[in-house]
């Protein structure tokens, strides 16, 4: 028997592995684990042809193999003495299948597939089983989700899951955009984490807004950037209150500044395009990791135009020469600088 277990999601994968190992061998006193980055196909037809211990069906579990079987990487000095026909990748992954006796079971895993390779494809037995944890989305998710909390011993009401998922996922947790090069597929092993984090901390309570707005990694983050935003715009109000809550939750003010000053590189960006672009398609070209944060900015700034930009641009100098020369003694020096150059008495005299 062969099955293939493929990704993208790797909670749902690692569960559907685990529940055949459990049915083919209970107890895994017949079960092998093969690193498929580093085995020879001549290490797993060597596994799969082993009879199991009193006669049983033996299991061979390779991690790893399809993605570097299907690219052809990975051809030892020994295997490349092997025809031609063998040393492709088609007809080594044929070989390796060709292996499995009737009575044994080889499970090939690979989490970083989410679609079975055509080298792979083309070669698979018309009995083998492909697995593909895609995960739920929608309803489905929201249900999972539920159940997970249940599970873990909270609860989690339906507009609460809601929430979390727009807040971990806002615009991939329901449908699948149309471009999967946008797509970000809900990641359960993430949403484990988080449920878990939260049914700890909202213990012995149920699970709420406030809670994940407080806990949720994603919303950290997004507290974070409203206060850079308010900081380069120079709303100082907004700039100083969202600035004291990360330094008191605990977020670095180098890393604060850091990001200000790759905010200011990303305005400059916008200036330079001035709307005659999709800034989510520049993002991509620049190799921004999140293309749509180049959206976001550009909607914070508007078309402030170069000279505004100019005026950040040098804030973002003479701010580092000012830590970098001891003028400025501490990283939140800086930050505080940012907030002089930005302000709106100041901003009227450049």
């Amino acid at each position: 028997m062969i099955y293939l277990v493929l990704g993208p999601d790797v909670a749902l994968a690692k569960q559907e592995c685990d529940r055949l190992l459990k049915l083919h061998d209970p107890d895994g006193s017949n079960t092998s684990l093969i690193d498929g980055r580093i085995a020879t196909e001549s290490d797993i037809i060597a596994q799969v042809a082993t009879a199991g211990m009193f006669q049983t069906s033996r299991v061979v579990l390779v991690t790893d193999y399809l993605t570097r079987a299907s690219k052809g990487t990975g051809v030892t000095a020994a295997e490349q003495n092997r025809s031609n026909t063998d040393t492709q990748s088609g007809g080594r992954i044929a070989a390796v299948l060709a292996s499995v006796p009737a009575d044994h079971v080889l499970i090939l895993y690979d989490v970083s597939l989410g679609t079975l390779p055509a080298s792979v494809r083309h070669v698979l037995p018309s009995n083998a089983t492909v697995y593909v944890s895609e995960p739920p989305r929608g309803n489905g998710l929201l249900d999972w989700m539920q159940r997970t909390a249940i599970e873990r011993g909270s609860t989690l009401e339906r507009s609460t899951a809601r929430y979390l998922a727009e807040s971990l996922y806002p615009n991939t947790w329901s449908t699948k955009p149309n471009n999967p090069a946008f797509d970000e597929p809900p990641d359960l092993q993430r949403l484990i984490n988080e449920i878990e984090k939260l049914v700890v901390s909202a213990h012995p309570h149920q699970i709420t807004d406030v809670l994940i707005d407080e806990l949720t990694a994603h919303r950290v983050e997004n507290r974070r950037f409203a206060a850079i935003d308010a900081i380069t715009t120079g709303t100082l109000r907004e700039a100083v209150n969202g600035l004291r809550q990360l330094i008191d939750a605990g977020d670095e003010p180098a890393k604060i500044a850091v990001q200000i000053t790759q905010q200011i590189e990303f305005a400059t960006v916008i200036a330079v395009v001035d709307g005659h672009a999709d800034l989510r398609s520049v993002g991509q070209q620049i190799g921004v990791a999140n293309p749509a944060r180049l959206t976001a900015i550009g909607k914070v700034f508007g078309r402030s135009g170069l000279p505004r930009i100019r005026t950040l641009v040098d804030c973002a100098v003479a701010t580092d020469r000012r830590l970098k020369r001891g003028h400025l003694h501490q990283p939140e020096d800086g930050l505080y600088e940012y907030l002089d150059w930005n302000s709106p008495n100041r901003r009227g005299n450049t």
